[in-house]
């Protein structure tokens, strides 16, 4: 750990960014990878009080922007990673100041989405993020 090399560090000063990788094609588990990760360095007692950060905009790379209908599709899939992880802890992101994050409920079909690749492996995963969009 890098506080047995700096005299003083404390958790609360480190920052720990476990990854974020595109989830329109994640096709190995990254998704599910991350999330246990979150989980995991949650409920560390050496790490208690460490904050976490991922680049937020990297989960929705080259995802269309907008559905046929118009309605947005990067926006509410990150809002919706997003209440899903604050609660383990993730407590900053790198974002994007055009999108309009909010937590959302857990009916609400960004939700629906991830809470099913959750439960999918392979193409089955991303065949489930293009339905969100198409």
């Amino acid at each position: 750990m890098p506080r047995a090399h700096i005299d003083g560090l404390t958790n609360d000063q480190l920052i720990l960014d476990p990854g974020i990788m595109p989830i329109g094609s994640d096709m190995e588990g990254n998704f599910k990878r991350l999330m246990g990760i979150i989980e995991m360095i949650h409920q560390d007692r050496d790490l208690a009080g460490i904050n976490m950060s991922v680049g937020l905009s990297n989960f929705t790379v080259m995802l269309p922007s907008k559905k046929g209908d118009g309605s947005p599709v990067k926006s509410p899939l990150e809002s919706a990673f997003l209440t899903m992880v604050m609660p383990p802890g993730l407590n900053y992101i790198v974002g994007s100041v055009k999108r309009k994050y909010k937590l959302l409920p857990d009916d609400h079909p960004a939700m629906q989405c991830l809470n099913d690749v959750l439960t999918r492996d392979g193409l089955n995963a991303v065949l489930r993020v293009m339905n969100y969009f198409t």
